[in-house]
């Protein structure tokens, strides 16, 4: 008899255990909207089915005769409770887990800087710690705040003060390492790519490897001017391009909260090509789409801006620039150009670094993408077709310009093709329902975007509970191409591009059609 109470006991405190795991559970699926209602309703009863069943296993008793059935009886209900809790608490982690990845990428509030060490690319250390005892050039009179909290955290790593002499300038404090001056450098990772747009700093990448990197809160909120940051010997100003004058205001459409499951709506992506695993708030874009989305028709139209658009900068007193460099002021300073570009109201826009496209192709198998031109490179070897591509390909795929015909003109088409790829894999059941969680915590420091954790989970759901099928419409902004002087190199001229007025219409057209304005 008293084991027959301790049995039961302990069979009672599994039983219970267990329905308090699955009722957690069922909470946190309640509270955070993912599952639609058909679907919530179904994990409740068979999760309450797997409660009764368990039940009934655990207090089966029998007669005397059927001593071995109850036995037998009594270890399954036992495994299943087991079972039942182990899994519970597993979903339910997986679940936090994916919605605290959620509330990360939605907080847009924080503006984030991520600050890099370069050394040159044959010196051997391969960590901080192997670089304990070098001298590291940092800036003189720009982004003080933000280096000296890199310092700090530096300091805590290797364990002492970190040796520093003033550099000046980026291309002072490269010319520095390059020449053995000192052994490292430290910078705000978008001036170093602005300096690689620069004649003489095109293989400055081949030259210096990163070492180390900090992404943190930005603590200098000015933006310093290109010319504080790169001071490069060249030709004097066109005193033409040299005054920048503010463009007419523009009316702006479609304005008002939307409903991102029934309202067409205007989504920005903005693709980081920095070479940092985090994305920095102020970096340039290299991949600009427009993204008209009618979620219930289940279209979208998307708008291609070519990254060289020779356009007026807020940021710089409306002096022209290239669109890429336009998101070194910052990603609203980006969709305050393309607002103006096309007249229409963003609603949203997704900003990724290209380091989370290879995270995401592998996170859902790959991704097969139509190429008009066959290349190889670095290993890869691309087809007039179709091609399956991988992360790293994908990347690839989506940097290359030098070998295609039209340059970056079928660069920016091809980024099309990979976001039509991805949306198509993503959007399937046995992926979207497989890959969820991978997806968001694989791209965790490399994604953001304005759309709120609800309206992400409402997205979520509505595909869940349809599965249905997108059509994509593409459209690419034909342009021009030249050479002109901008405001990040005021100095010497660089390769831009000139949208075709009847080309920016034709796109504008497209995106209010989809987006229902007359």
């Amino acid at each position: 008899m008293k084991n027959y109470k301790v049995r039961l006991a302990v069979f009672s405190a599994l039983w219970a255990v267990m329905l308090g795991a699955e009722a957690y559970l069922v909470a946190l699926l309640v509270r955070r909207r993912l599952l639609p209602t058909k679907y919530l309703a179904a994990a409740v009863v068979l999760l309450l089915l797997l409660w009764g069943v368990t039940g009934a296993f655990l207090y089966y008793h029998g007669t005397r005769r059927h001593r071995t059935r109850r036995r037998a009886f009594n270890i399954a209900g036992v495994v299943l409770a087991v079972l039942g809790i182990i899994g519970s608490v597993y979903a339910s982690s997986a679940l936090r887990q994916v919605h605290g990845v959620i509330d990360d990428v939605t907080d847009v509030d924080k503006q984030l800087v991520t600050l890099a060490v370069y050394v040159r690319t044959d010196d051997p250390a391969q960590t901080l710690k192997d670089a304990a005892d070098y001298t590291f050039a940092i800036p003189t009179e720009f982004d003080v705040k933000n280096t000296q909290s890199a310092l700090d955290q530096m300091k805590k790593e290797i364990g002492h003060d970190v040796r520093t002499t003033l550099g000046g300038s980026v291309n002072g404090m490269a010319d520095m390492v390059l020449r053995g001056d000192v052994d490292a450098l430290i910078v705000n990772q978008p001036y170093m790519d602005l300096l690689a747009d620069e004649d003489a700093y095109l293989y400055i990448y081949d030259d210096l490897r990163m070492l180390y990197e900090i992404t943190m809160e930005d603590l200098d909120e000015e933006t310093p001017s290109p010319e504080d940051v790169i001071n490069i010997p060249g030709d004097d100003v066109d005193p033409a391009e040299e005054p920048g004058t503010e463009p007419e205001a523009v009316k702006l459409d479609n304005l008002g909260a939307k409903n991102v499951t029934t309202d067409p709506f205007l989504l920005y992506i903005a693709g980081s090509d920095t070479r940092t695993a985090s994305l920095p708030t102020k970096t340039r874009n290299d991949v600009n789409l427009l993204l008209a989305i009618d979620p219930k028709a289940k279209t979208i139209q998307v708008v291609t801006t070519p990254r060289d658009s020779y356009l007026p900068d807020p940021k710089h007193n409306y002096k022209r620039d290239k669109l890429t460099h336009c998101g070194n002021g910052g990603i609203e300073n980006s969709i305050a150009v393309l607002e103006r570009l096309y007249g229409l109201h963003i609603d949203y826009y997704a900003q990724i670094n290209f380091t989370g496209v290879v995270t995401v192709v592998d996170a859902i198998g790959g991704i097969t993408v139509y190429s008009n031109t066959a290349y190889d490179r670095e290993g890869m070897h691309i087809v007039k077709g179709d091609n399956h591509l991988n992360g790293r390909e994908a990347l690839l795929f989506a940097r290359e310009r030098y070998l295609l015909p039209n340059g970056d003109f079928d660069r920016g088409r091809n980024h099309i093709r990979i976001f039509t790829a991805v949306l198509q894999k993503v959007t399937s059941a046995k992926t979207l329902l497989r890959s969820y969680s991978s997806i968001l915590s694989s791209i965790s420091t490399m994604f953001r975007t304005s759309l709120s954790a609800d309206e992400i989970s409402s997205l979520v759901q509505m595909q869940l509970n349809d599965m249905a099928s997108w059509s994509v419409e593409s459209y690419s902004v034909d342009a021009d191409g030249g050479w002109n002087y901008t405001a990040t190199s005021p100095n010497s001229k660089r390769w831009v591009a000139y949208p075709k007025e009847e080309s920016l219409k034709e796109a504008g057209d497209l995106l209010r059609k989809m987006l229902k304005i007359n």
